[in-house]
C-alpha cells in the first residue's frame, strides 16, 4: 500500500506541478518521461545486485532512501536538467523496488489478489491526496507524502519475509556460460517477447504520453 501510494502521489501531480510551477509543456513532458529512460538502465541493475549479492532488505533500504533524497532534491530544483534527473532517479527507483514487491506478492502462501489489491488502492487514495494537499496546503507538500509514505514503506517491510527473493543458485559456475551465452540474440528472436514488446509500447507508452 505505502510504495504504490508514495509512488501514485507523484506521478498523479507530477505535470500539474511542473506546469504551475513555470515549466513549458515541451519541459514538462522530457521531464515526466526521465522516469521510463532511467528505468532501462537501473531496473535490470537493481535485479541484478538482489540476485548476486542475496541480502534484498539492504538493498530494498538503500533504494528506497536514495530515491527519497532524489524527491528532496526534485523539490527544490528548478532547472530542466536538475527536474529530469532527479525526476529520473526517484522514479526509477521507486518503480525498480515495486517490481520485487511483485515478486514478493506472488511467493507467498496468500493468493496474489488479495495482496496486489492493496497496491491499487493505495495508489488510488495517493491521486486524491496529492491533489487535496496540492490544492489546500502548497505545491511542494506533495513531496513530503512522498516522503512519509517511503518510510511507512520501510517501517513495514521489517514485519515481511524476504527470502523469496534471494535466488537461488543450483547450479555451478562453470555451467552458466555455456547456459546463457547468446540469451539477449535469443530473447530479441522470441516471437512471444516481441509481442510483450508491442503490447507495452500501444499500451504503457500511450497511457505514459
Amino acid at each position: 500500500f505505502w510504495l504504490y501510494f508514495a509512488n501514485g502521489i507523484i506521478v498523479n501531480i507530477l505535470s500539474v506541478y511542473l506546469l504551475g510551477q513555470g515549466q513549458t509543456a515541451l519541459a514538462t513532458s522530457t521531464i515526466v518521461i526521465a522516469g521510463s529512460i532511467f528505468s532501462v538502465l537501473l531496473q535490470p541493475l537493481l535485479g541484478a545486485l538482489t540476485d548476486k549479492l542475496g541480502r534484498p532488505a539492504a538493498i530494498i533500504t538503500v533504494t528506497l532512501t536514495v530515491a527519497t533524497a532524489c524527491c528532496a532534491g526534485f523539490a527544490v530544483s528548478r532547472t530542466v536538467g536538475l527536474l529530469f534527473l532527479f525526476n529520473g532517479l526517484m522514479l526509477s527507483l521507486t518503480d525498480s523496488v515495486s517490481l520485487l514487491f511483485e515478486q514478493l506478492a506472488a511467493k507467498n502462501p496468500f493468493s496474489y489478489g488479495s495482496i496486489r489489491i492493496w497496491g491499487t488502492i493505495g495508489y488510488a487514495v495517493a491521486a486524491q491526496v496529492a491533489s487535496i494537499v496540492y490544492e489546500t496546503i502548497a505545491p511542494v507538500a506533495v513531496f513530503w507524502c512522498y516522503g512519509a509514505g517511503m518510510l511507512l514503506t520501510l517501517l513495514a517491510l521489517r514485519a515481511v519475509p524476504l527470502e523469496t527473493l534471494i535466488s537461488q543458485k543450483s547450479e555451478s559456475r562453470s555451467d552458466r556460460p555455456a547456459r546463457n551465452k547468446g540469451g539477449v540474440a535469443k530473447l530479441l528472436k522470441n516471437p512471444s517477447f516481441l509481442l510483450f514488446l508491442a503490447l507495452c509500447l500501444l499500451f504503457r507508452g500511450v497511457l505514459t504520453v
